[in-house]
């Protein structure tokens, strides 16, 4: 029996102590709920409605704001409202404002810009007469985006110096709307301006005539007055238009056995060069054609013989239907040669005009001297012999106003000393002229002996057969 009072008092014992724990917790936590409910009436004291913002507005841009505010006591201050970028913050609309406790207000804000570019928000906040936030609230997050997108059309890619290039291309911020301004065209350091009305604008430009050839890049720019912009860029393509032809030579004056180097050089409207087929010719002055030759970034030789004609010689040139040719000049050369074989005495024109000075052919010996006059008049390449006569060993000097040469020791006959004419041209004609025949003699005289060969031949087979 004692034993069950015991256990009884313990159980109450434990149910007290659980009582006790559970009452505490419940007072905990009612002064818990109690302290946040005291600290959210504190901050939060009145009802702020604002409107939904838009997630995209263009710089500039000017929107409509209301307001919609539910005090739960009477209010007399300033309300405010801040555009809030990133960390910059600028303040748009302060006005005083009366609050009734519980009662609606609506507050119309005036249209305003938005000035700023980037993510931005909207903070709307009310202060007391000390100066203090009394509430605020502010909008989600929205773009303010200083960007202008642009489509352009070309009316070609591909162009020839002096052709109409036409651009047309819209315009319009980021918010869809069209932009009012001024549109720039930059190509080759050159700008040209247009207006952008209702977000349309047209370029129409006459390309230069001596633009470069090939890829040009073409960039528009378009702005308006609240700051917004944008860029687009287009390529195009200029033909290289064969325009010059120049020729060039390694000399303007030339002396027979010279050499003659010449190339020429094609270029486009720009003096880019053009590796195009070029034929070059070489003419005398008598213009006859002494060389030709097509030809692709090379040059070509000509040597000028020994009696090159004298004067204005060209160079022509001819590629892609431009034609040009280049003088040069040829100098007379007056200038002989002598060879003396035997009793023999050649003189040869190896100039290129008529040498018409006299000649004196000296004979000398035993300290006696005898000078022989001759007028020569040679045409270039032409020569005239002579046939020397004198009695033993003499030394000749020959000399002429622009020429000289001697020869000792000579060997002479015929007794008086004397310059007979002869033709030392005409002596070796008759003796190619005999060469010639007996060639022919001889080449006679084998088809005989061949003829008569086959004969014989036939004859002996006739023979075998009988």
């Amino acid at each position: 029996m004692k034993e069950s009072q015991e256990k009884n008092y313990k159980y109450c014992l434990l149910i007290r102590n659980c009582m006790k724990k559970r009452l505490f917790t419940l007072s905990f936590a009612l002064l818990y709920a109690f302290f946040l409910s005291s600290l959210f009436c504190s901050t939060v004291s009145a009802m702020i409605i604002l409107p939904q913002t838009e997630e995209i507005y263009s710089l500039g841009e000017k929107i409509d704001f209301d307001i919609t505010i539910i005090e739960n006591e009477d209010f007399e201050g300033l309300i405010k409202l801040d555009l809030m970028c990133g960390e910059e913050k600028n303040a748009f609309f302060t006005s005083p404002i009366e609050v009734i406790k519980n009662e609606e207000k609506k507050i119309n804000i005036p249209s305003f810009a938005l000035n700023k570019a980037g993510n931005c928000k909207i903070i709307v906040s009310f202060e007391d007469s000390g100066g203090n936030i009394k509430d605020s609230s502010e909008t989600s997050e929205f773009l303010i985006s200083q960007i202008i997108n642009i489509t352009l059309e070309l009316n070609k890619q591909h162009f020839k110096p002096s052709e109409e290039l036409r651009l047309e291309g819209e315009a319009r911020k980021e918010n869809g709307e069209k932009v009012e301004g001024i549109a720039v065209l930059k190509i080759n350091k050159e700008e040209h301006e247009a207006m952008v009305k209702n977000g349309k604008f047209i370029f129409e430009i006459m390309l230069w005539k001596g633009i470069k050839s090939g890829e040009h890049e073409i960039e528009v720019e378009v702005t308006d007055n609240e700051g917004n912009s944008g860029k687009e860029k287009r390529k195009i393509y200029l033909s290289a238009i064969p325009t010059n032809l120049e020729i060039y030579t390694n000399n303007n004056a030339f002396v027979p056995e010279d050499k003659i180097i010449a190339f020429a050089v094609l270029t486009d409207q720009n003096g880019e060069k053009i590796d195009k087929s070029i034929s070059l010719a070489i003419y005398d002055s008598w213009g006859k054609e002494r060389l030709r030759k097509m030809v692709v970034n090379e040059s070509i030789e000509y040597f000028l013989e020994q009696d090159a004609v004298p004067g204005d010689w060209w160079v022509y040139a001819f590629s892609e239907n431009i034609r040009i040719r280049r003088f040069i000049y040829v100098e007379e050369v007056s200038k002989i040669d002598v060879e003396l074989a035997g009793d023999k005495l050649t003189i040869k024109n190896i100039g290129n005009v008529i040498y018409q000075k006299p000649i004196s052919i000296t004979f000398s010996k035993n300290n006696r001297s005898i000078t022989e006059i001759k007028e020569l008049s040679l045409g270039a390449g032409k020569e005239i012999g002579f046939e020397l006569t004198a009695s033993g060993m003499h030394d000749l000097h020959i000399e002429s106003e622009d020429f000289e040469k001697r020869f000792a020791d000579v060997p002479l006959t015929g007794g008086t000393i004397g310059v007979r004419p002869f033709s030392a041209s005409i002596s070796r004609k008759i003796a190619i002229i005999i060469a010639f025949f007996m060639i022919v003699l001889l080449m006679f005289i084998k088809l005989k002996k061949a003829k008569r060969e086959i004969k014989t031949k036939k004859f002996e087979v006739n023979r075998d057969k009988i």
